[in-house]
């Protein structure tokens, strides 16, 4: 971990993703992206939150890793279960559009890094 990880533990609860938005908008720009990118990444989280919630999971950490136009985002379930296991038809290929890359790790957690 380094001293620029944000990192956030949310309940899933819907009316909670408005916080997850505004962190990752707030991790885009400090990344040094532009208005579009930022709002591909609130995208990006609003998906995977959406997921976690339908999967019915307790909640959810979150860490941002801001670079110079690059942006770490790393998810995982309080319970280590596969990230987008409520995920629908849509997801995977929204992610796949928007991040430049999409890691299913080995312990069910999600990395998506946006450059």
């Amino acid at each position: 971990m380094s001293n620029k990880d944000i990192k956030l533990e949310i309940p899933s609860v819907k009316r909670y993703s408005r916080i997850l938005r505004l962190t990752a908008a707030g991790a885009a720009d400090a990344s040094g992206f532009n208005i579009d990118v930022i709002e591909d990444v609130k995208i990006l989280v609003s998906e995977v939150f959406s997921s976690i919630i339908e999967a019915g999971y307790k909640g959810v950490k979150i860490s941002f890793l801001p670079n110079d136009k690059k942006l770490k985002i790393s998810f995982e379930t309080y319970s280590g279960e596969p990230v987008l296991k409520g995920a629908n038809e849509m997801t995977v290929p929204i992610l796949e559009a928007l991040a430049g890359s999409v890691i299913k790790e080995e312990n069910g957690g999600l990395t998506l890094i946006i450059e």
